[in-house]
């Protein structure tokens, strides 16, 4: 354990404010503590406020909270995390805690009930260095959330190709668009953006965009975006988030989306919704897959699984094409169909080994969604 310097600071925090704020922090440290010092949060008492910032080397939150000061003798400190929050989960949300660090060692007071836990040099924090912005622009969350949460969906997990582990962000003048795709779908969204801002790309990775949603709000406060040349910037009213960016050229993926169909099928999408929730459960595990069968106004749906067991659904629609069927993963669509908002989804086919287009109908939105056939 690194020594830490022997100097005092005290201070008293609302448990009311500190609990939160570990609960949002606690999504990024690092709790295999490959490194320990990550397992730790970093704190700064600025008068009377205290700034906590949490890392898992890739990405950086800073969160800050109403503290009365009792004395300081330093400026930076660090706590742990997760046992910090397991404290705080023990107490009622009215308790303050009274915390004192002096040298390698916290002191934590609550009324007649008292901890001691071991403290590490805040010196040994790692902290994403500053960065000059290139482009710097400002949405509301509500507008952010939707492009995020509309897109993220497609990211790939855990790929070779680790470009597709994150979520393509394209400025562009007056527009600004966010793309995704894991080989076997893709998602594009894009709103419109009052001002002409430089043209930029850039892959955030998937972690950073995970965050962004569990954090951020439908509501009109202003998050601002600050992007650099290798690290991204998040600065909202309740949420300070650093990312390193993931380096390398994403594929081209306007190559991908058809620009006319061959056969087209209109129906409500809860109908749709409905009929893959009872096919999957008789789904081959492995890939979800199941056979679509389009023919005059009727949309024919199997699945089966290597135990030889079936599921069969025939719905209504509204068909265009002759008769035709493809083959597509249950769970893709899914996931997919969630992110709809329209009460009809248009499904559009090129043809049987071409990707299979999920449009919403009577939207303005500026979004494309398609998916991969299977061979069955």
């Amino acid at each position: 354990m690194t020594t830490a310097q022997a100097t005092r600071v005290h201070f008293e925090v609302s448990n009311a404010d500190l609990m939160p704020a570990l609960r949002r922090l606690s999504g990024i440290v690092d709790h295999a503590q490959v490194i320990q010092i990550l397992s730790f949060v970093k704190c700064e008492l600025r008068n009377d406020c205290l700034l906590v910032l949490a890392s898992n080397s890739e990405i950086e939150m800073h969160v800050r909270l109403p503290v009365s000061t009792v004395e300081q003798q330093q400026k930076t400190f660090t706590l742990p995390c997760k046992k910090l929050l397991d404290i705080c989960r023990t107490l009622p949300g009215s308790a303050t805690l009274s915390i004192e660090q002096n040298g390698n060692w916290t002191t934590i007071k609550v009324g007649k009930t008292q901890f001691k836990l071991a403290a590490l040099d805040a010196q040994g924090f790692p902290q994403l260095d500053e960065f000059s912005a290139e482009a710097e622009f400002s949405l509301s969350e509500t507008e952010f959330l939707w492009l995020l949460r509309r897109t993220a969906f497609a990211m790939a997990q855990q790929d070779v190709r680790f470009y597709l582990n994150g979520m393509l962000l394209v400025l562009a003048p007056q527009r600004i668009e966010t793309a995704a795709t894991d080989g076997h779908r893709l998602a594009c969204n894009s709103v419109h953006y009052p001002e002409d801002l430089p043209e930029r790309k850039c892959i955030i990775p998937k972690k950073t965009i995970q965050e962004l949603c569990k954090h951020l709000q439908d509501r009109d406060s202003i998050i601002r975006i600050r992007l650099g040349q290798q690290h991204i910037a998040f600065l909202g009213e309740s949420l300070e988030l650093y990312s390193n960016l993931i380096e390398g050229e994403y594929p081209d993926y306007h190559k991908l989306l058809p620009s006319a169909f061959n056969y087209t099928a209109t129906l409500p999408l809860s109908t749709l919704q409905d009929s893959l929730q009872r096919l999957i459960t008789l789904a081959n595990e492995k890939y979800y897959g199941a056979s679509l069968d389009f023919a005059d106004s009727s949309l024919t749906l199997r699945a089966n699984n290597i135990n030889h067991e079936e599921a069969h659904d025939e719905l209504v629609i509204d068909y265009e094409g002759k008769a035709i069927t493809i083959g597509l993963n249950i769970s893709y669509v899914q996931e997919l169909l969630q992110v709809i908002s329209t009460e009809l989804v248009t499904i559009g086919i090129v043809d049987s080994e071409k990707s299979i287009s999920f449009n919403e109908v009577g939207s303005n939105n500026q979004s494309r969604f398609i998916v991969m056939p299977l061979t069955l």
